[in-house]
């Protein structure tokens, strides 16, 4: 297991070559392709351990729950913890127009579940809300780039 904030000095890049991050005492539930790391790392905030709560509840843009929102992204790709050694990555999630943080076992699901809450979540925040729209279309380019989307 390679320490998460050790992963940026790792020496090989290779795609045959997987391993498993460690965050504090805990390591990542999933392996990570080492072909990968240097795109989906950019994701991960600087964590020198998981959460171990997270914001629970489901927050919808009609009712003006925008400060709500605003922190669901802030949370986005946070190790959490999901075991007594084990951390997953939190995804924001669309739940029937409402949106809320789940566990995925590693950052490229994490990222693609979120990346789908953003698409729907954009469209429900108003245009006078141009502080945390300009936040969804940073954090939709941040990850369309991680997973290779536009190339």
């Amino acid at each position: 297991a390679v320490p998460l904030t050790d992963i940026r000095h790792l020496k090989t890049r290779s795609g045959s070559i997987k391993f498993y991050i460690r965050c504090g005492q805990y390591i990542s539930k999933t392996q990570v392709k080492a072909s990968r790391i240097d795109k989906e790392l950019g994701l991960i905030p600087n964590a020198y351990s998981p959460l171990k709560n997270k914001m629970k509840g489901k927050f919808d843009p009609g009712k003006r729950e925008y400060g709500e929102i605003n922190a669901l992204l802030d949370s986005a790709f946070y190790p959490f913890a999901s075991g007594k050694k084990e951390f997953v990555f939190l995804a924001v999630v669309d739940r029937g127009g409402k949106y809320a943080l789940a566990p995925m076992p590693g950052i490229g699901a994490a990222a693609k579940e979120t990346l789908f809450a953003l698409s729907t979540m954009i469209d429900r925040i108003p245009k006078k809300q141009e502080k945390l729209r300009k936040k969804i279309l940073f954090l939709q380019q941040k990850i369309t780039t991680a997973l290779d989307m536009d190339d």
